[in-house]
């Protein structure tokens, strides 16, 4: 019988799982995408089990697609977004919406650990900066703001560390997730005990930390039942999107550069040492490859402005594409295509929740600016893509 690896990404507003050989040739792959509540404008959250709703729904249709028995499947990896929170009780059961990487609430909390912490301490031993970002602004911000919340929170885990409970029971996660919080030593890759006393985050609530090669367990017969597979497949820890995305693209060591885009764009340079920027203009995070780390800068809301202007005002551009059978973004491109390079002077700033690299601004917004009644939705389309792409240069 032959053998296969199942590999489970869940990003920001899709998951995708795809099923691989031995030798690492993608069978099949299948897609389905979640929301974002956004009970403020400036807030962003999603439930924890809208992630695990669509790998049931993936992983199921993955295999209805390529009639494989859940059996042959003989190991799992998964990876998600970072940064992203999710409070578990004493039963295991989630508190609350995970608030995720894009939620701005937090930027009174982060000028709050300003005063509590050294930026220049916290950048040596973690390897970012004191910023809203990080999973240690989202934990002040629910012990400060939903306090009685805050004191049943038994267990604190990360977006793929859910989705690995659902499967295995097991609750860890690994050292590129964990470096995403501003808690997290990576150098001695540890919990950092002095920063979250001074911030007031019990560190036993924070899971145990695992290398992502590591197996953490096994799929439940429960998971296995509810999801198509056999039980008893190992599920190693996995990574965080970003480093797994470099990994793939086989830059693992110094003198390589990955430019990954999704929601957003993130440069990934990996490095031997662990070399914090003391500037905080970089971030210096652990890879998912052992004893290495890397360099990442982000460039906000590249592929999610696209995704915003086909959520918005591209139905009918959706139906065209679903009618000729081509992908929409693939579409998108040829409509794209036709205009001039410049988009007959119509400007896009892609800043639809602020700005990090290469000029960092938390209160710059999106604007399209220049439009007349000589543009379509074609020019906007092709200003999206050039402004992103500007970002990038």
């Amino acid at each position: 019988m032959a053998q296969y690896l199942l590999g489970i990404d869940c990003g920001t507003t899709a998951c995708k799982s795809v099923l691989f050989d031995i030798d690492g040739r993608r069978i099949a792959m299948q897609m389905s995408e979640y929301k974002i509540y956004h009970a403020q404008p400036t807030w962003a959250e999603q439930d924890p089990d809208w992630w695990w709703n669509a790998v049931i729904k993936t992983v199921k249709n993955l295999i209805k697609k390529t009639g494989i028995k859940g059996e042959s499947i003989i190991g799992i990896g998964v990876d998600s977004q970072r940064e992203a929170v999710v409070p578990l009780n004493a039963k295991g059961e989630k508190l609350m919406n995970s608030i995720i990487w894009l939620d701005k609430r937090t930027i009174p909390i982060a000028e709050e650990m300003k005063k509590i912490l050294s930026q220049e301490e916290v950048i040596e031993k973690t390897g970012v900066p004191i910023d809203y970002f990080f999973s240690a602004a989202k934990i002040l911000w629910i012990k400060k703001e939903k306090p009685q919340l805050f004191e049943k929170i038994k267990y604190l885990i990360f977006p793929k560390d859910y989705i690995e409970y659902k499967l295995t029971g097991a609750l860890t996660t690994d050292y590129s997730m964990a470096s995403r919080t501003m808690l997290f030593d990576i150098k001695k890759r540890i919990w950092n005990e002095e920063i979250c006393e001074a911030l007031g985050i019990p560190i036993e609530i924070l899971p145990e930390v695992k290398g992502s090669w590591e197996v953490i367990g096994e799929v439940t017969e429960e998971a296995a039942r509810k999801i198509g597979l056999a039980k008893n497949i190992p599920v190693v820890s996995g990574g965080g999107d970003r480093p797994c995305e470099a990994l793939g693209a086989g830059v693992i060591t110094s003198g390589s550069i990955n430019i990954g885009t999704g929601t957003a764009t993130v440069f990934e340079v990996p490095l031997s040492e662990p070399t914090p920027d003391r500037k905080g203009r970089v971030d210096c995070c652990c890879h998912v490859v052992p004893d290495t780390w890397e360099y990442e800068a982000v460039i906000m809301t590249t592929g999610a402005s696209l995704r915003w202007f086909r959520d918005l005002f591209g139905y009918e551009e959706v139906k065209k594409a679903q009618r000729k059978g081509k992908d929409l973004y693939i579409y998108f491109d040829e409509l794209a295509e036709k205009i001039n390079e410049g988009s007959d002077m119509l400007f896009y700033y892609p800043y639809l929740t602020g700005a990090k690299s290469p000029k960092f601004n938390e209160l710059a917004r999106a604007v399209f600016f220049g439009f007349t009644l000589g543009h379509n939705k074609a020019h906007f389309i092709r200003a999206i893509f050039r402004s992103c792409g500007f970002s990038v240069y």
